[in-house]
């Protein structure tokens, strides 16, 4: 596992080009780091790499051009400067039908348009519920990374989302994102893949992020409602890092 700790702020469909640029009135020059990753609504992606912050693209296809009406290419993302791309967020599983297939598909796509990527893993609370958590996270860990060689396993990062616990305020004890991330590494060096980067993401905020920083196995954190207030996010961002 790295030292190296990463805080990820999934800004997903959310806020308007005159509160991006109070945001970026409030951020300054704070935050400008390898290691603190933005991930705005497309349109906004090419003013934060302006503004000089690592930025990531929510989603890409798993297609490098062609006729996909509303759809953006690993390539163009890269192409703007871009340097990450989540994959496999439950809302992309759910609500556009993303299988382990499509996100497998647009996993090796994004890395060889020369991106990384934060590949996103979690259980519903019903397979919570039935005990099915290391059983979804072998599944979704394993049709991913059963086909990448070792280079290209080695830019992408594990976000575990509990799926019940996204904007939910229910957020798993200490000990259970322990468990599920020390279960995660296991899954990953069954496929001799190691020192992969490991993120907790689910109800993170201002509120419980020093209690949580005290999983040490984990390497940071995916921010999904909290990071559109920025003096929150830069407050958790000092926590960490």
């Amino acid at each position: 596992m790295e030292n190296k700790k990463y805080m990820i702020g999934n800004m997903k469909m959310n806020l308007t080009f005159e509160e991006v640029e109070r945001y970026f009135n409030v951020l300054g020059t704070k935050a400008r780091s390898s290691q603190v990753i933005f991930c705005p609504t497309y349109l906004y992606v090419p003013y934060f790499i302006e503004q000089g912050f690592e930025t990531a693209v929510q989603n890409t296809a798993q297609y490098d051009s062609g006729a996909y009406t509303g759809e953006v290419s690993p390539v163009q993302a890269a192409s703007i400067g871009c340097s990450y791309t989540i994959l496999g967020h439950s809302e992309r599983r759910m609500y556009f039908h993303e299988t382990d297939d499509i996100v497998s598909e647009k996993v090796k796509r994004a890395l060889a348009a020369g991106l990384s990527v934060i590949l996103c893993v979690g259980e519903s609370d019903e397979e919570e519920k039935s005990g099915k958590t290391e059983e979804v996270l072998k599944r979704e860990l394993t049709a991913v990374f059963s086909k990448l060689t070792e280079e290209e396993a080695s830019r992408v990062i594990v976000a575990y989302e509990p799926i019940w616990a996204i904007g939910t305020g229910r957020v798993p004890t200490n000990d259970q994102i322990w468990k599920v991330a020390s279960d995660i590494q296991k899954i990953l060096e069954q496929m001799n893949i190691v020192h992969v980067p490991i993120l907790y993401g689910g109800s993170v905020n201002e509120g419980n992020i020093e209690t949580l920083n005290q999983i040490d196995n984990i390497s940071g954190f995916l921010v999904g409602g909290a990071c559109l207030k920025p003096e929150q996010f830069l407050h958790m961002i000092e926590v960490v890092l």
